[in-house]
C-alpha cells in the first residue's frame, strides 16, 4: 500500500484598485516556512488582455532567505495563459536556492467550468531541474474558485492538487 501525504498550503492575497499586490503562504516554499510577498500589478486591456506582476519578498521558517519572481497573465476570448515564477534564494546555503514556475493553460467550457493543461518545474542550484506536466478542472461558484489538478497523470508518481479559493474584492 502507498502511503499518502496530505500537505496544506494556505495562500491569501490582495490586489489594490491602484494595482499594489500583497501574498502571504504557508508551506509553499518549504514545510513549515512562511512567505510574504509584495509588488504592483500593470495590466493592458483589449481583444487580447494581459496583466503582470513583478513580486519580492521573505521567507521564514525551514527555510529563509527571500523571493523574487513574477505573476503574470494573457486572456483571449475563452482561452487563457497564466505564470507564476519565482526565485528563492536562502540566507543561509546557496545550495537551497531554487527557481519554481507554474504555468497553466485553460479554455473556458461555460460561465462555471473551465479545463486545461499545467506545468510545474523546479531547479535547485547546480542540479538539472524537475518538470511535472498535469491536467486541470476548474470549477467557479460566486466568490469561489474550486481547482482540481491532477500531475503526472499518466505515471507512478501521480497526485493531486485541491484549492479553495475566495475572491475579496
Amino acid at each position: 500500500m502507498k502511503n499518502k501525504t496530505i500537505a496544506i498550503n494556505p495562500k491569501a492575497w490582495y490586489q489594490a484598485d491602484a494595482g499594489w499586490y500583497i501574498e502571504g503562504r504557508y508551506n509553499y516554499e518549504a514545510a513549515q516556512t512562511v512567505s510574504v510577498v509584495t509588488g504592483k500589478t500593470f495590466d493592458y486591456e483589449s481583444d487580447l488582455s494581459c496583466s503582470i506582476t513583478p513580486i519580492a519578498g521573505v521567507v521564514a521558517g525551514e527555510f529563509n532567505g527571500g523571493i523574487i519572481g513574477c505573476n503574470a497573465s494573457a486572456d483571449y476570448k475563452k482561452c487563457v495563459f497564466s505564470l507564476q515564477t519565482e526565485y528563492a534564494f536562502s540566507g543561509e546555503n546557496k545550495r537551497c536556492n531554487f527557481i519554481y514556475s507554474w504555468v497553466d493553460l485553460s479554455y473556458e467550457i461555460s460561465g462555471v467550468l473551465s479545463a486545461g493543461i499545467s506545468l510545474q518545474k523546479t531547479h535547485l542550484h547546480r542540479v538539472s531541474g524537475q518538470s511535472e506536466a498535469g491536467l486541470f478542472l476548474k470549477g467557479a461558484f460566486g466568490k469561489w474558485e474550486l481547482p482540481l489538478y491532477i500531475f503526472n497523470p499518466c505515471g507512478s508518481q501521480r497526485y493531486a492538487v485541491l484549492g479553495f479559493n475566495i475572491s475579496l474584492e
